[in-house]
């Protein structure tokens, strides 16, 4: 393992047992639903990688292994030079890990948890008292460090969760829905922490349904269906491989919709989806030979959320 990277995934399979229930249910006899399918992907020092997949493609059960909350089936994982299952306590020193599923005591204070936290990891007290102390400046925490969680806004005890995650300065952060439950101005200060730390040289891997916040923070993307890695690269890489609808201006769409199969009109001429430039080039070729005026010819601007219904929906790269 080189020393900048810092997540390399190989062969990784987890596959959860169907009840008689939940077979009949599905209407399937098959004993075993395979959750995440062979997956391999690597991740470098510095990296924002952001996770992303359709519900039930995978990415919960991918970061519970690598954070070893679960065992793989097969494959393995190797975090900042640990394996997940040789030695999965060395991966939970080096990283730190949020998720939904992980609930804090409601009984204790967020002072009190990060002291106990900081101490698991055996962080000197004198270095953890201070970053406790910018930590909570930070995230406006300092005001209720001694309250109970169960006396605090959703956002403040998801602040706490992920400000307790971090208390070790870990080489690898894993989180899962980080955003959940905060305001604008919270999920801000979050995608602000990480990008920052990723500036520093911490490895950040992130899953979220908020496309837009991963596409403002990721350096890298990653896209799961089914258990499997179908792309994983830069945003300008993923967009290379979505084609968007063509949108023609024209004065005469009724003419221009008869010799162009599968376009339909528009208040501006006629849309068609799925032509790439050598198909477009064609398609002007023959509306100009048919004396079809055309004005303009554009790509209708995309998202990343249309990228990845696109690419999602498919199933994979074309």
């Amino acid at each position: 393992m080189s020393l900048d990277l810092q997540i390399e995934v190989t062969g990784l399979t987890k596959r959860f047992p169907l009840s008689r229930e939940q077979r009949k249910e599905q209407g399937t006899a098959k004993r075993h639903v395979v959750a995440v399918d062979g997956l391999s992907f690597n991740v470098t020092q510095g990296e924002v990688f952001g996770l992303l997949g359709p519900n039930g493609a995978g990415k919960t059960t991918t970061l519970r292994l690598l954070s070893t909350l679960i065992a793989p089936d097969s494959g393995e994982a190797i975090i900042h030079g640990h394996s997940i299952t040789a030695d999965p306590k060395g991966v939970r020193g080096c990283i730190g890990f949020l998720t939904s599923e992980l609930r804090l005591e409601e009984i204790f204070s967020p002072s009190y948890l990060f002291d106990f936290f900081a101490g698991l990891h055996h962080v000197d007290p004198e270095w953890a008292s201070e970053r406790k102390r910018l930590l909570f400046a930070q995230f406006g925490i300092d005001k209720y460090s001694h309250m109970k969680l169960a006396e605090l806004s959703t956002g403040m005890r998801q602040m706490t969760s992920l400000v307790v995650a971090i208390a070790h300065d870990p080489a690898v952060i894993i989180f899962d829905e980080p955003t959940n439950g905060l305001d604008p101005a919270g999920i801000e200060e979050i995608r602000t922490l990480l990008m920052d730390l990723a500036n520093k040289g911490i490895t950040v891997m992130v899953s979220s349904h908020l496309l837009d916040e991963i596409d403002k923070m990721a350096t890298i993307l990653g896209i799961l269906s089914s258990g499997k890695m179908i792309f994983q690269g830069t945003r300008e890489q993923l967009f290379e491989h979505s084609v968007p609808d063509l949108i023609i201006k024209t004065s005469r769409p009724g003419d221009a919709r008869r010799l162009v199969d599968g376009a339909t009109i528009t208040p501006e001429g006629i849309i068609v989806s799925g032509l790439d430039k050598e198909q477009t080039a064609a398609m002007v070729k023959i509306l100009a030979a048919a004396d079809i005026p055309i004005h303009e010819v554009r790509r209708v601007q995309q998202s990343l959320e249309d990228v990845f219904m696109d690419l999602t929906g498919r199933g994979g790269l074309v």
